[in-house]
């Protein structure tokens, strides 16, 4: 569980999806059913009608559980502009220096998304105790106009699925210290639930928790996650990201351990969750 399959993640980051790039966003859309199909999901593509950046909902029956959890993330990257220098020979081309992983989509949200599912695959490999899973993944986070399709399907799943927890696509560790940070929230401020979830992250060796949401690019009303939670959601946030990751702008990148760490930790956090 403490290793990352680094040909994948490479095969994966070289996927251009980009806005505008049918072909590219396709190719992601289907490396992502292709391995979550292989680790016990129902996987379909919706909205690909209006749009050639579609939603991916993938679904999967628990394990020795009776709990539900809804879980987000995004296939898109930001755009890379012809004057951004990097590290790395090229940002689609991922590289360790120093200690850190530099390619463009490794800290939004594309290696956050990918340890993930190599965490569910061995988890499903190893007939570990699993949630129902409903796993929301859209190809629009990046689009700074426009509607999006997905606000609508997972309004529509979410209502359907009908959990009482949703995961975000990534978390934070702090700017001055890099000590591990979990956001626990809910549209409720006085949810009943808050409470047992803090004390959960901090289960697992999270101590710092902060009761509000990651901020987003476009907005709460325009994300199709956060602007579609009831008052019964409880939202999870929790990840790898840290000052250095310099999303939307040159030379993103992530810290290796912590990227390995979010694996352990996430797979810890979806056994726990189970029980």
């Amino acid at each position: 569980m403490n290793t990352i399959d680094w040909d994948s993640l490479r095969e994966f980051i070289g996927i251009r999806s980009l806005q505008g790039l049918a072909d590219e966003n396709a190719r992601a859309t289907e490396f992502i059913c292709t391995r979550l199909r292989a680790a016990g999901f129902d996987c379909r593509i919706e909205g690909r009608a209006q749009t050639d950046q579609p939603a991916i909902v993938a679904h999967r029956a628990a394990l020795q559980s009776n709990k539900k959890i809804a879980l987000y993330g995004h296939y898109d990257v930001a755009a890379v502009h012809p004057r951004m220098a990097w590290r790395s020979a090229s940002p689609f081309a991922p590289e360790i220096i120093d200690g850190r992983v530099y390619a463009r989509g490794i800290a939004d949200n594309k290696g956050t998304l990918f340890v993930r599912m190599q965490a569910i695959a061995e988890m499903a490999e190893a007939h570990a105790p699993m949630p129902e899973i409903l796993w929301l993944i859209q190809g629009e986070e990046e689009i700074l106009h426009g509607a999006r399709v997905a606000k609508q399907i997972f309004a529509d799943e979410l209502a359907r699925f009908d959990c009482d927890v949703a995961l975000e696509e990534t978390g934070f560790n702090d700017i001055e210290s890099g000590e591990p940070i979990a956001f626990v929230w809910s549209k409720n401020a006085r949810h009943p639930q808050l409470e047992r979830y803090r004390n959960l992250m901090q289960e697992m060796r999270i101590e710092r928790v902060e009761f509000r949401t990651l901020k987003k690019l476009n907005g709460v009303t325009e994300c199709p996650l956060l602007s579609n939670l009831s008052h019964r959601h409880v939202y999870l946030g929790f990840g790898p990201n840290d000052i250095l990751h310099q999303i939307h702008r040159e030379n993103e990148s992530l810290d290796v351990r912590r990227l390995v760490g979010h694996k352990a930790n996430f797979s810890e956090f979806m056994r726990r969750y189970a029980l």
